[in-house]
């Protein structure tokens, strides 16, 4: 199967919305008519990533008001998910017969969150639909200033009419995790954003096309100094030369073998595209696949936890039907481990082996739905941490329901009938009841 496709790198119009999605539409539709049926956009192309966190060396003073005077102009020109910009991107998809993927400055118009900027990826497919909203997990360093934490829900890849495609924003490339929950969901594009795709984002870039035999699309953007918000003062380099780049693009195509399909591209705004082709991810299988025979799950166990959005959920019909799709809870539960090792561990397993003897094989997953139905803030117990410790357990006074090495905190309750029942907390989850120190064995956990 061939399929062509198209990295758009351009600049926007740096911090103005209306004007940056003007810009958008032509440049699209050029790229379409050149045989492109996805087309990518870098990171938080609209209304432009902010750079001069990096480059204006008082963007980080406390309090200071320019930095705030940009940082109003930056919200009120962010995009509502969903909101009138994503009906005119999806418009767009839907009436050039492409899959569109870009990165946005994402604002929460009403609701928790709404006073919190996002850095998200959005995918519309060739019928108009969002069918993907990712925010990025962690903002890096100095992104801090401006961007709140995302979630799981879109850490996923979805099909269309060239593949499955997902993707990752920047950082997230040296994430391990992320990149193994993208592996897992078979992709056979992958779209890489970053604001320049400099050497370490293509050795990020290209490794991950190696380790997940897929095509990556690294999108970069364009900017010069001269485009800098004017209240904040840039180094001195900057300063001298307006025309000077500040972010550089360097826009490329990947192979499934780690090689270019097209080499980076920097310092001019361009197209760069290129037809696929897609069986080539069938004969790069045959030596690596992180998935399945080069995957050991008898020795690395993966769970992802997909939370439901907390931040910002919308009301539209057409996003809630994507939202149920991120509901889902993936519990952590323990196993049950030999009657031998249960009888060492103390009173908790062997209250666990006397639940074995009415029926529970070994290893078997305790109910966990059940259990946190019955579950009351009368009904936990701690372990002292004398004799936690001493039977090699760690403990934890937290209160955001983790442990301090951030493995989920474990309580537990004996209902009539039943035997022990273990559950895995999250943060969402957590009530004063939570807060108490609980003893966690470290083995105990799938």
């Amino acid at each position: 199967m061939k399929a062509r496709v198209a990295i758009i790198q351009a600049a926007p119009v740096w911090m103005d919305l209306e004007a940056s999605i003007s810009k958008l539409a032509p440049l699209v539709e050029a790229a379409t008519k050149k045989g492109a049926k996805l087309v990518v956009l870098g990171e938080t192309w609209l209304p432009g990533y902010p750079a001069w966190l990096d480059y204006c060396p008082g963007a980080a003073l406390w309090d200071h008001a320019p930095t705030k005077e940009v940082f109003a102009r930056l919200r009120q020109n962010s995009v509502a998910v969903p909101g009138a910009e994503t009906r005119l991107l999806g418009q767009l998809a839907a009436d050039l017969k492409l899959t569109l993927i870009i990165g946005v400055n994402e604002k929460v118009d009403s609701g928790p969150g709404n006073g919190t900027l996002f850095n998200a990826l959005l995918t519309f497919t060739d019928d108009g639909k969002l069918v993907n909203h990712h925010r990025k997990l962690v903002p890096t360093y100095t992104e801090r200033i401006v961007w709140g934490q995302g979630d799981g829900s879109g850490l996923k890849s979805k099909p269309t009419p060239l593949g499955r495609v997902g993707g990752l924003i920047c950082w997230e490339h040296w994430m391990p995790m992320a990149r193994q929950t993208l592996h897992l969901a078979g992709e056979h594009i992958h779209v890489a954003i970053w604001p320049t795709v400099h050497e370490m984002h293509q050795l990020a870039s290209r490794h991950y096309a190696f380790e997940g035999r897929c095509f990556v699309l690294a999108a970069g953007l364009i900017m010069r100094a001269k485009d800098l918000p004017d209240e904040l003062r840039p180094v001195r380099r900057l300063n001298r030369d307006r025309q000077a780049f500040v972010l550089r693009g360097g826009s490329a195509i990947i192979g499934p073998d780690g090689r270019y399909v097209v080499k980076p591209v920097f310092n001019r705004e361009t197209t760069v595209s290129a037809e696929l082709d897609l069986t080539a991810i069938d004969r790069e299988k045959m030596t690596l696949d992180v998935s399945g025979h080069y995957d050991r799950p008898d020795l690395f166990e993966f769970i992802l936890h997909k939370e439901t959005r907390k931040r910002g959920v919308s009301d539209d019909p057409s996003h809630e039907e994507a939202a149920k799709d991120t509901t889902a809870r993936i519990g952590r539960v323990a196993r049950c481990r030999s009657s031998a090792r249960i009888r060492r561990q103390g009173w908790l397993w062997k209250a666990i082996d006397r639940f074995l003897s009415y029926g529970c094989s070994d290893r078997r997953e305790l109910d966990l739905p059940y259990i946190n139905e019955l579950i009351s803030a009368s009904d936990f117990r701690e372990m002292s941490g004398t004799r936690a410790a001493r039977a090699g357990w760690p403990t934890t006074s937290s209160t955001n329901g983790f442990s301090c090495d951030g493995r989920p905190r474990i309580l537990f309750r004996k209902p009539i009938g039943l035997g022990v029942c273990v559950r895995a907390t999250k943060p969402h989850e957590c009530t004063a009841a939570t807060s108490m120190p609980v003893a966690m064995p470290t083995d105990s956990i799938a």
